[in-house]
């Protein structure tokens, strides 16, 4: 796949863009069109930026600056990243969620005597969503 530019998008390249990433996008194009979003500011959108031009649901906002955050890591680490790397990253991430567990459990099972799996602790659900991006990130790599 050849390297594109995102930054130089036209609004009409960056609309477009939009309808692709769901049919629920559709009604948002011309709200991109009107706001003569290009690509550089396509690459820093926010949720602010979204309730201003007119998206305000929030599940429509969280596919918009989801995909506009892959659309980022792609644009900015294409050229810096490669399936070895990605992997190492994944592995490392994976390993900080398998060590964090086992300490928890360890932990929760020697002060109480029993495991309670009802909640994950706020560090332990971090680095999952950490696992989950880098997972992101390679897929993304490997659909290029």
């Amino acid at each position: 796949m050849a390297f594109v530019n995102i930054a130089i998008w036209k609004p009409e390249q960056v609309a477009e863009w939009l309808k692709g990433l769901d049919d629920a996008m559709l009604p948002y194009y011309h709200f991109f069109l009107n706001e003569s979003i290009d690509g550089k500011h396509l690459m820093s959108l926010t949720y602010d930026d979204l309730d201003r031009i007119g998206i305000t649901k929030i599940g429509h906002q969280e596919m918009i600056l989801e995909a506009t955050n892959l659309l980022a890591s792609l644009h900015y680490s294409l050229e810096s990243e490669h399936l070895q790397s990605l992997a190492l990253k994944l592995g490392g991430k994976a390993r900080l969620v398998h060590n964090h567990l086992r300490m928890n459990i360890s932990l929760r099972s020697s002060v109480n005597g029993s495991v309670h799996p009802d909640y994950l602790p706020t560090d332990v659900l971090s680095d999952i969503s950490h696992v989950v991006t880098t997972l992101k990130t390679m897929v993304s790599w490997l659909d290029r």
